[in-house]
C-alpha cells in the first residue's frame, strides 16, 4: 500500500460490562444462563466449547421459549449460512455457537456475549466479547464459570502431541508414495500441515512432494520441538484464562495489561462494582461470588 491511512485505537471497550459468575453444578449454571437470556436485551451470542453443547444449549433455550439457533463447524455449509442469515436479519434472537462463529461477525447491536464454557485463552475471550456493543451502547459479557469445566480445555490444550518418529514415518511414506501406517488420519493431517509450514514438503496435483535436499531426522526433530512449544503456549494461555476467571481485582485492568495496552480506570466490571457496593445480590444475579481456589 502507498501512503495508507493508519488508524490506531486502544483495546478498551468501556461500554461492555465484564462479569464472571461461578457455579458448583452444571444444573445451576444452565438455570442461570436461561434466567439471564430470558431477561436480557437481545440479540445475543452464547459461546460454548463443543458442537454438542451448541445444540444442547440451543435446545434448552428453545424449550424455555427463546428463539434460539446453534452454529458449529460440523454443520453443512448451507445450514451454517442459513443460521447466520437468520441471526443477522433479527429472526433469531440468540445464537449458541462454537468459535466457528468468528471472524466476519459484525452485527452492531449485539447486546450480550455469554460464555457458557471457558474460552481457551484471553485472546479468544476478548475477541469474542468484542462482538458485543459495536454500536457503542451498553452490552454485557458474562463468563459462566465452573471449575470442573476447565478439564475440556486442558485436554484440548494438551492434545496434538507430535513425536519425531511419527514425522519420520510420514516423510518416508511420502517418499514411497504410500499411506503412513499406524498413525491416526487427523495426526497425519496435522503433521502434513506442519511440514508444509516448515517448507519440507509442497502441495502438488498428486498430493505432496518432498522439498529437495531435506534432512529427514533434523526436519522431524524441528517439527516435534515446534509442536511441543505450541502445546506449552496453549497451556500457558489457558492458565491466564483461569487466572482471569478467579480474579477479585479489576478484570479490565488485567485484560488490558495482558494485551500490553494502557489502563486508566475501570467503570464497568463486576469486581470494581462489588468494591463500590454496586453488585446485585446472588439471588438476583443467578450466580455466586465465592472465591475459586
Amino acid at each position: 500500500m502507498r501512503n495508507p491511512n493508519v488508524l490506531i485505537r486502544g483495546l478498551d471497550r468501556p461500554n461492555i460490562k465484564l462479569r464472571v459468575d461461578r457455579f458448583d453444578s452444571e444444573e445451576a449454571k444452565l438455570a442461570a444462563l436461561l434466567h439471564r437470556v430470558r431477561w436480557a436485551e437481545k440479540p445475543g451470542i452464547v459461546y460454548v466449547a463443543t458442537r454438542r453443547a451448541a445444540e444442547d444449549v440451543a435446545r434448552a433455550l428453545r424449550e424455555d421459549g427463546r428463539n434460539a439457533d446453534f452454529y458449529h463447524a460440523g454443520m453443512a455449509s448451507r445450514d451454517r449460512e442459513a443460521a447466520e442469515a437468520r441471526f443477522f436479519s433479527g429472526e433469531t434472537e440468540v445464537i449458541v455457537a462454537t468459535n466457528a462463529f468468528g471472524m466476519g461477525i459484525d452485527k452492531p447491536d449485539v447486546r450480550f456475549v455469554y460464555h457458557y464454557d471457558l474460552p481457551d485463552s484471553l485472546d479468544s475471550y476478548y475477541q469474542e466479547v468484542g462482538r458485543a456493543g459495536r454500536d457503542g451502547s451498553p452490552a454485557d459479557a458474562i463468563l459462566f464459570y465452573r471449575a470442573e469445566n476447565a478439564g475440556v480445555r486442558r485436554f484440548q490444550a494438551g492434545a496434538g502431541k507430535i513425536g519425531a518418529q511419527d514425522v519420520v514415518r510420514v516423510l518416508h511414506a511420502l517418499a514411497r508414495s504410500v499411506e503412513p501406517a499406524g498413525i491416526a488420519p487427523k495426526k497425519v493431517e496435522a503433521i502434513l500441515q506442519q511440514l508444509v509450514d516448515a517448507g519440507a514438503i509442497q502441495p502438488s496435483a498428486a498430493g505432496y512432494r518432498l522439498a529437495e535436499s531435506i534432512d529427514v531426522d533434523d526436519t522431524a526433530r524441528a517439527i516435534a520441538e515446534r509442536g511441543e512449544l505450541l502445546r506449552r503456549r496453549r497451556k500457558e494461555r489457558l492458565q491466564q484464562m483461569l487466572t482471569f476467571a478467579a480474579l477479585t481485582t479489576c478484570r479490565r485492568e488485567f485484560l488490558l495489561h495482558y494485551f500490553d495496552d494502557q489502563w486508566g480506570a475501570c467503570v464497568n466490571c463486576d469486581n470494581c462494582a462489588a468494591n463500590a457496593g454496586d453488585l446485585l445480590p446472588p439471588e438476583l444475579s443467578g450466580g455466586t461470588r465465592r472465591e475459586v481456589a
